[in-house]
């Protein structure tokens, strides 16, 4: 088993990373999902805007204690009438 900084669960590193996405205001409509394995944090899921495909990306960066993040993140224009 590898050792990670500070010895963080994959279970903590996702609830932080929810937390800071949750920090940064991205809410629904985004659907953004978070899962950790063996300490690097994935994000699945659609949201509006690059930016904001960017900004959670850059939220997860700063998690402290996982080895690293992958995005997997689509940007789904929702069109309104």
């Amino acid at each position: 088993m590898l050792k990670r900084r500070n010895d963080i669960s994959d279970e903590q590193l996702t609830r932080l990373a929810q937390q800071r996405l949750g920090n940064r205001g991205l809410a629904p409509p985004c659907q953004i999902n978070v899962a950790t394995h063996s300490g690097v944090i994935t994000l699945t899921g659609q949201v509006e805007h690059a930016h904001q495909k960017q900004t959670a990306l850059s939220a997860i960066r700063g998690v402290s204690g996982s080895r690293g993040c992958v995005s997997h993140l689509q940007v789904i224009e929702i069109q309104r009438f």
